[in-house]
């Protein structure tokens, strides 16, 4: 089996590599309008129930600091889907580095997958037996493969040739096993 492949490591390959990352198995932008609708309506009833507890005197009788604490966590979740829809798709982009705009090919054989890279500061290609696979995640147009926790073969799944998506994710499933996530973004 000698299936071929590549990607381009550009804006919007970096920003669904984001999404994937950051909201796996849910939408992005339903997770922000959710996580928005959660904090405000969260800030409200805390707001009114503070307000309450404060213009009848028990503030003082009932842990306060409660109601703070939860006030504190939904914001940080909020802002944590804020920047992460907004922002870290930029610095993904950014942490593409020198392989920037670059095209990398692919050759997925019996074993091992190859990758090819060639851009303006370097050329060379890396040779990985799919036994050393970490987690594969699949979106609507990409296959996002994980050789450890930092690096990651991105394949255009529009690309493939010498063979099928799904013969591709067959193979890639039968190295990582549960490991394979289908994501909605």
């Amino acid at each position: 089996m000698e299936i071929r492949a590549s990607s381009r490591r550009d804006m919007e390959t970096a920003k669904e590599f984001s999404y994937v990352v950051n909201f796996r198995s849910t939408s992005p932008l339903s997770t922000v309008i959710f996580l928005a609708v959660v904090f405000l309506s969260t800030w409200a009833v805390s707001a009114f129930i503070l307000f309450k507890l404060y213009s009848s005197g028990r503030a003082g009788s009932f842990p306060v600091f409660l109601i703070y604490m939860v006030m504190a966590f939904v914001l940080l979740l909020f802002l944590y889907a804020i920047l992460a829809y907004f922002k870290m798709p930029k610095r993904q982009y950014e942490f593409f580095g020198y392989s920037k705009d670059a095209e990398i090919s692919y050759l997925f054989e019996d074993d091992t997958v190859t990758e090819y890279e060639n851009t303006q500061n370097s050329s060379g290609n890396t040779t990985i037996n799919y036994a050393t696979l970490k987690k594969v995640y699949e979106s609507t147009k990409r296959l996002y493969i994980y050789i450890d926790k930092v690096h990651v073969l991105i394949v255009d799944k529009s690309t493939i040739t010498g063979g099928s998506v799904d013969e591709l994710r067959d193979k890639l499933r039968d190295a990582v096993g549960k490991n394979y996530l289908v994501c909605k973004s």
